[in-house]
């Protein structure tokens, strides 16, 4: 699996209430997609992990990859400073986010104590595993 040349670290947008704000994140995933991103680390390490609620989280990580630009990578960030929450975070990114049929992959990287899940790449044809 290829995950291509320029991954961004994608920000994520709020509004003047200090909610998610979604209009904002789609259209910058588009604008970067279109200037050369090959794929995008969504709350990751723009400091959503201990800035979001949990379904705040996963909601962006939804939002990313219903409106993922063609052929863009979605690289989901579920980590946190507690393991345990971040393997919770991947199961439930991995679990609730099948009904989009796309590729999933959980990969975690022992050094940093986090999880990364890769999403939506690709054929729509792949199955969620777990390490």
């Amino acid at each position: 699996m290829s995950l291509g040349s320029v991954l961004t670290a994608i920000v994520t947008p709020f509004d003047d209430d200090l909610a998610v704000n979604e209009g904002a994140f789609v259209d910058l995933l588009h604008h970067l997609a279109a200037h050369g991103s090959d794929g995008f680390v969504v709350c990751g390490t723009t400091g959503e992990a201990p800035t979001l609620r949990s379904e705040e989280h996963l909601r962006v990580l939804e939002v990313a990859c219903r409106n993922r630009p063609g052929g863009a990578v979605i690289v989901a960030g579920t980590g946190s400073n507690n393991t345990r929450h971040s393997a919770q975070m991947t199961e439930r990114a991995l679990v609730g986010l099948q009904l989009l049929h796309q590729h999933f992959i959980a990969t975690p990287n022992l050094t940093q104590k986090e999880w990364v899940v890769i999403l939506c790449r690709g054929d729509n044809s792949g199955r969620a595993q777990l390490p």
